[in-house]
């Protein structure tokens, strides 16, 4: 297929996906030769070109969340996207939360990865990959971001800046690929975590390989814990910094990458110095919760088999919703939501028992509330 097919201008978005039993994503042929006897020997995979993979939500995997391979032409992107609990079958090899595989160099960016088994981002490509602003969280067998050479085309480089990473394996950020002659370059990264005694050249980074590497590291950030860190709420997701933070202000000036905005999409810097992590510090603001309001619990008499779920009255003292999730958290199986992501919808075919509903809202700064809803059908 090389040189016979370039798969051009693709784009993969606003997906929602739930419990796959293999990979959310497979884009690309991770194999670049293959041998088919039938087709007189080994064939080359095709490239991908200009591929675009964003504003996904993909959870309850059992394999990798999002594995791409192939995607060296052009100006790949991912980013925007979601996922979260993956690798749920803890196969050794298939089990990340992003995959950028053999003969990929893509942008990656802005992306939650959360609660998986092996690295939340691994980069097995080719050429250069850029990978900011991500949040990686709840790693049980692995690093948060991974580099290590799977030769294709040309050696993986990683530029690798403005990440947090939280409550990984030992290790946040693990780089074993020395093929590169560009050098990798590691800034301005926020890794909370519990280090290793082997970590080089800072606690909760570990760059080593068979030969030595080639990197430039600076203005990283450790700690043991989201407290001494001063972020707002690790256990909850919120990884934004709060007043008196190590990482703020403390960060290498990135306007040689282009980097602009944090995860929120907030300006960089702030006050004329970057922030470390991927979030920047907004001075004087108001960081909490907003509140997810359904009502008064409803009780209905068969023949009715419907009730109203309103979820309209839920605010944010940020600004305001920008979404709304309805789910059934227990009851009888019979029951549908006919609009899961509407403020106000309606549990319709309900049979006599209790069920209980549970609103997930989230606000303009990506900060979460839930409130729940018992409905008793007699």
């Amino acid at each position: 297929w090389e040189n016979n097919y370039v798969m051009r201008n693709a784009k993969i978005h606003h997906i929602k996906g739930r419990n796959a039993m293999h990979e959310g994503f497979y884009i690309g042929n991770s194999h670049y030769i293959l041998n088919f006897p039938e087709c007189a020997g080994d064939i080359k995979s095709h490239h991908i070109e200009n591929l675009e993979v964003y504003d996904n939500d993909l959870q309850n995997l059992g394999w990798d969340g999002i594995q791409i391979c192939m995607a060296d032409m052009g100006d790949n992107r991912v980013y925007n996207n979601v996922v979260r609990n993956y690798g749920t079958l803890k196969l050794d090899a298939q089990s990340y939360g992003m995959l950028m595989g053999g003969g990929s160099a893509v942008k990656l960016y802005n992306n939650v990865v959360d609660n998986g088994y092996l690295p939340g981002i691994a980069l097995f490509g080719s050429g250069v990959s850029y990978v900011y602003n991500n949040i990686v969280s709840n790693v049980t067998n692995g690093e948060g971001i991974n580099v290590a050479d799977k030769f294709i085309i040309e050696p993986v480089t990683a530029y690798i800046y403005n990440n947090t990473i939280y409550n990984t394996g030992p290790t946040g950020i693990k780089i074993y690929a020395y093929l590169t002659q560009l050098g990798h370059k590691v800034y301005n990264n926020l890794v909370i975590n519990k280090g290793s005694s082997g970590d080089y050249p800072q606690t909760g980074y570990y760059i080593r390989g068979a030969q030595d590497i080639k990197f430039d590291f600076s203005n990283n950030f450790f700690s043991d814990s989201p407290e001494k860190a001063k972020v707002v709420n690790a256990a909850g997701g919120n990884f934004r910094l709060m007043a008196g933070a190590e990482a703020i202000d403390a960060g290498r000036d990135m306007s040689d990458l282009g980097l602009n905005a944090d995860a929120d999409g907030t300006t960089r810097p702030q006050t004329g110095k970057f922030d470390g992590g991927a979030y920047e510090f907004v001075d004087g603001a108001v960081q909490k919760l907003p509140q997810a309001v359904v009502g008064k619990d409803i009780t209905i008499t068969l023949p009715a088999s419907s009730a109203t779920l309103d979820g309209t009255a839920s605010t944010s003292p940020n600004g305001n919703i920008s979404s709304w999730n309805w789910a059934k958290l227990s009851g009888p199986a019979q029951g549908t939501i006919t609009n899961a992501v509407s403020n106000k919808t309606t549990a319709t075919n309900l049979v006599e028992g209790t069920y209980v509903f549970v609103l997930t809202v989230t606000d303009n700064l990506n900060l979460k509330d839930t409130a729940h809803l018992t409905v008793t059908v007699k």
